[in-house]
């Protein structure tokens, strides 16, 4: 039994630890804990706590240099800017809040966020610095990939921006040669083919008493070929205005430029052929010359490629669809084979021999052509026999 004076414990009893050793024993369960490099300084900034982390990745003990914990371990293009920032927050009492590389114990230096925060007495006084620091190299790494990333595609942009602009200078340089060019072609070609025409009306005119017919023959042998190519010289000259020429997109009258189209070209009007409009035929946005070439073209095919003995009907009207207007053209002409509706827009292509219709199979082309240039869609429907609808979608106007 024990001596109750005695104040010593007996020996089978253990004492209660105390409330500091307790503390004690946690604070070094949740620094052994947090996934990160954990280390105490004084108010003057000096380490004299670290976590077993620390040692474990540096390698070495930080209280033993009694310095700046593990600010001792940054990067040297790194230290400056921290012994900077740790001065100042040791100085103001403000939280740290940085980032640095720090080395390694096998020298590799690693990103890491670093944050130190004043622990404070009662009255407010800092009494000792708390830092944690947490790796992010991965994140750093990542964030690095991706800044080069955006780097590369902003040059690769700037790069293809400037082969766009240079190739685009080139291309209208290149258009503009083109298109003088072919005026050029067209003018110095037109020129002596009139002069052929003309001698050989002379020719036949002067000497007809005295030229078998097989020289009439020729010359008007002559004569046809150089109007045939005449048309074909003036045929590709509308297809270069339609395709480099200026275009002024703006809402169009249909009704009126239809008018205006039978004014210019009467062998569409009775009672040559049969023509139905069934108006109002509405406003679409387009050019009005393209336009009117698109017009003249498509029905000046539907009175063309008709049988001698059928009188030419034509029909026209609009139906809307969403934001367009579809504007169809109808003829009761011999149609086209379902094989070829694509072949007929290509230049020069010819489905019928040119002994029975004649023509320079540039039209269609030409046709095709304007409407792309005013952001619309062309399309035909069509058998063999049967005739022909041609339909044409601009977006719609408003009202005119």
């Amino acid at each position: 039994m024990a001596d109750p004076n005695n104040n010593e414990a007996p020996n089978n009893v253990t004492m209660a630890p105390s409330d500091a050793d307790a503390g004690e024993d946690s604070f070094r369960t949740i620094s052994e804990a947090i996934p990160g490099l954990l280390w105490f300084c004084d108010t003057e900034g000096r380490c004299n706590y670290a976590s077993p982390r620390c040692r474990e990745y540096t390698g070495t003990d930080f209280i033993q240099a009694r310095g700046r914990g593990g600010f001792n371990f940054a990067h040297p293009e790194d230290d400056a800017r921290i012994q900077e920032a740790w001065t100042e927050s040791i100085r103001t009492g403000r939280n740290h809040d940085t980032e640095l590389r720090l080395r390694r114990h096998d020298g590799v230096y690693r990103w890491h966020r670093a944050y130190g925060i004043p622990e404070r007495d009662d009255h407010k006084a800092v009494k000792r610095w708390v830092i944690v620091c947490i790796d992010i190299d991965e994140a750093k790494r990542v964030q690095q990939e991706s800044a080069d990333m955006r780097a590369t595609l902003l040059k690769a942009k700037e790069e293809l921006e400037r082969t766009v602009t240079e190739r685009t200078a080139q291309l209208q340089e290149v258009v503009e040669q083109l298109e003088a060019f072919a005026y050029s072609i067209a003018h110095d070609m037109r020129a002596p083919l009139r002069t052929m025409h003309q001698y050989a009306d002379m020719v036949a005119a002067d000497y007809a008493a005295h030229l078998p017919e097989a020289a009439h023959r020729y010359l008007r042998k002559i004569t046809a070929a150089s109007e045939k190519l005449d048309c074909l010289i003036r045929e590709v000259l509308v297809y270069t205005r339609v395709s480099q020429g200026s275009m002024t997109l703006r809402p169009i009258d249909l009704d009126r430029l239809l008018a205006e189209v039978l004014i210019m070209f009467p062998q569409f009007s009775a009672p040559n052929i049969e023509l139905d409009i069934r108006g109002p035929l509405h406003c679409v946005i387009g050019d009005e010359t393209a336009l009117t070439q698109v017009f003249s073209n498509l029905m000046t095919n539907a009175v063309k490629f008709m049988p001698a003995e059928r009188k030419p009907k034509i029909k026209i009207w609009t139906e809307p669809r969403d934001e367009y207007m579809r504007i169809f053209i109808k003829d009761n002409g011999i149609g086209v084979p379902t094989r070829d509706r694509e072949r007929i827009f290509q230049m020069f292509e010819r489905l019928q021999p040119e002994a029975e219709y004649e023509g320079s199979g540039i039209g269609l082309t030409i046709v095709r052509r304007a409407v792309e240039r005013m952001s619309g869609k062309i399309g035909v429907e069509s058998t063999a026999g049967n005739g022909t609808i041609f339909w044409i979608e601009l977006k719609q106007g408003d009202p005119c």
